[in-house]
């Protein structure tokens, strides 16, 4: 039944030439009740049923005066009715008619504003298929380099992720990283940098420079040998410092113990110099002679002067 061509006065006129006579023909006020029902239209808000409108709408006997009493009340229905068509029924479900916008409404997943998913089916009633967010519904598949997309029949599948995007980071200073290539829906093969690439410079006067051996992910950490010298005497009284093998860097400078002879006395008034354990350099000779006793340097003239 269309909306256009059912009004209030032409329901109401059917109504009243069906009524005909002192007693309504049973058969024809069933029918005209069992359309109300079937349309499962509210009573109007404040209205009351009355035992007559039961027995019309049960298929029962009743006289005109009966009816009469209660026209009023099917006017409203009837009234409600033509308000239901002409704005459109709701038959889904969805809060959405055909005359609000409703693409299908046997479909309840089917409405504006609905999600749209792959599934063939225009969910938002935009006129397109799996048109937005259908692609979204797919995001569960994927691999290294593929993307759930919605693809044609409304199924979901792997495309090629774009060329250039990461699917396997570097994990080490002789490893690289792996990009897709735009074809493939896996990651490349891993690869490693060439044999011969630094991958460590030097770190310090016992470290070597470390390079990449061509095979694997990881940079060989070498160091001199121990024993080796990293920092020569700089005087007699400096000691010179080797690498002890376990770290990159040259121990911290010592010098000689306090007391070690640094330069022997040459004999007469000349004493033998010794290191302070302070410094590299041997302190200076004194260059004792022989002089009065109180310039005597400390006694030593006094005792070995010839």
């Amino acid at each position: 039944m269309k909306a256009a061509a059912v009004t209030t006065k032409a329901l109401t006129k059917a109504f009243l030439g069906k009524l005909g006579g002192a007693r309504a023909d049973r058969g024809r006020m069933a029918c005209a009740a069992a359309l109300l029902a079937a349309l499962a239209l509210p009573l109007p808000s404040g209205a009351q049923t009355h035992q007559p409108l039961n027995r019309f709408e049960n298929g029962e006997v009743a006289d005109a005066d009966e009816v009469n009493e209660n026209f009023d009340l099917l006017l409203q229905r009837i009234e409600a009715l033509e308000a239901a068509l002409a704005s459109g029924l709701d038959a889904d479900g969805d809060g959405f008619t055909p005359a609000t916008g409703d693409c299908d409404d046997a479909d309840p997943n089917a409405f504006p504003g609905a999600p749209e998913v792959c599934d063939g089916v225009d969910n938002d009633c935009s006129a397109v298929v799996d048109d937005g967010d259908a692609d979204q519904s797919c995001s569960g598949l994927g691999s290294s380099c593929g993307v759930g997309r919605c693809l044609a029949g409304g199924t979901c599948g792997l495309a090629p992720a774009n060329a250039g995007t990461l699917c396997r980071s570097a994990v080490g200073s002789c490893d690289v990283a792996e990009f897709c290539d735009g074809s493939s829906t896996e990651c490349p093969a891993n690869g490693v940098e060439p044999a011969g690439s630094v991958c460590r410079p030097v770190a310090g006067s016992c470290d070597v420079e470390d390079v990449c051996d061509g095979a694997s992910a990881t940079c060989p950490d070498a160091l001199v040998p121990s024993g080796v010298v990293c920092r020569g005497a700089a005087g007699v009284c400096d000691a010179a410092e080797s690498c002890n093998g376990l770290s990159p860097l040259c121990p911290a400078n010592a010098f000689q113990p306090a007391g070690v002879l640094c330069r022997p006395g040459l004999g007469g008034c000349d004493g033998p110099e010794l290191c302070t354990g302070s410094g590299a350099i041997c302190p200076a000779d004194p260059g004792c002679s022989c002089l009065p006793p109180e310039q005597d340097c400390g006694g030593f003239c006094a005792v070995n002067c010839p």
